[in-house]
């Protein structure tokens, strides 16, 4: 008899940038604080805001911490690092864009993204600091200017009598200079996010880090095939597929763990998944002669149908997608007016 021992480790609270703290403490949050930069370079803080880490933040932060141990995970995407910010001015209220709107978990980008620079070109000064999104014109996002791990003084401990801090804190200090984010005349800035992108993309002009050079990849059709029998395995379903040869060039030649998967039939809804909300493929088989291929997703509403005549239930496999940039965290404030007069200091915290 075998015995299973399932153990749950939560994080939640914390990537989302929160820490319950004992009675009588402060909770410590991770924050954003937001400086206008005089000439002196003397700092004057005008804004100050909590901000989410995205569920794709949390997703890149599982991925990056498992790497190859997660049968399946994409090179393309836990070899991403936080490295790039970009503005915008999309995140004020609907109808009130004055005032700060919300930041929600199942955010992927900017309402608004706004162009930091446009005018610089291989060879000048600063280039190397900017990266393009798919049209291929520099500007969207900025490198940050520096990356400070500080310690954390709301949770001390005790090492042998000595008190200790950890040091828990990354503070990202990212600088819009005065070319910065000025659009025609001025722009009303009220959003920020920072990005995890390939640090060692090389593919923008004269081999300047541009993730965004290059086009999204992935996220096209792979192939489809019927679906002969499904079974119901606690929160999975095996898809049991009318083919011993699933990646032949008939069926779903390329088909992977990762890649995502919906399903389709003529008659009732048990068993189909949304194309809209694809389910990703955490398992399969490619069959051998007299045994049929499989696919297993997560599925917790599944349901024992066996057998299912072919042509009823079609599954249809499509390849994941991979973006130059991800969000990773996310915060909405107040408009603060960007002119080429004015220089923007954003000191963003994460507590780990």
């Amino acid at each position: 008899m075998k015995d299973g021992i399932v153990i749950n480790d939560s994080y939640r609270k914390n990537l989302k940038e929160e820490v319950s703290a004992s009675a009588g403490l402060p909770r410590m949050r991770g924050a954003v604080e937001v400086f206008e930069k005089n000439k002196d370079g003397i700092l004057t803080k005008i804004r100050e805001k909590h901000n989410l880490i995205v569920y794709g933040g949390r997703e890149w932060l599982l991925r990056r911490a498992f790497g190859v141990s997660i049968d399946g995970n994409d090179s393309n995407i836990y070899n991403k690092v936080i490295r790039w910010f970009a503005v915008g001015n999309g995140g004020g209220e609907p109808g009130n864009p004055l005032q700060a709107g919300a930041t929600y978990g199942s955010d992927t980008a900017l309402l608004q993204q706004v162009r930091l620079r446009s005018d610089l070109t291989v060879g000048d000064v600063g280039y190397t600091m900017y990266g393009s999104d798919s049209d291929q014109d520099h500007g969207y996002y900025k490198h940050f200017a520096s990356v400070v791990m500080k310690e954390d003084h709301a949770n001390p401990y005790d090492d042998s009598g000595v008190v200790r801090y950890p040091p828990l804190i990354a503070e990202i200090r990212i600088e819009l200079s005065s070319d910065d984010a000025n659009g025609g005349a001025y722009e009303d800035l009220n959003e920020a996010a920072l990005f995890v992108a390939d640090p060692t993309d090389t593919s923008g002009p004269g081999g300047a880090e541009d993730p965004g050079y290059a086009a999204s990849s992935g996220g096209t059709a792979i192939g489809d095939t019927s679906v002969i029998q499904v079974i119901k395995e606690n929160d999975y379903a095996i898809y049991v597929l009318n083919t011993t040869d699933l990646q032949n060039v008939a069926e779903m030649p390329g088909v992977a763990v990762g890649d995502y998967m919906y399903v389709t039939r003529v008659t009732g809804t048990a068993n189909t998944i949304a194309q809209a909300s694809q389910a990703l493929i955490v398992d399969l088989y490619d069959g051998a002669t007299g045994r049929s291929a499989y696919i297993v997703v997560e599925k917790p509403d599944a349901v024992d149908e066996d057998p299912i005549v072919a042509g009823q239930m079609t599954a249809y496999a499509v390849s994941k997608l991979v973006t130059p940039y991800s969000m990773f965290s996310r915060v909405t404030f107040s408009s603060i007016r960007k002119t080429v007069d004015r220089e923007i200091v954003f000191l963003w915290k994460i507590y780990f």
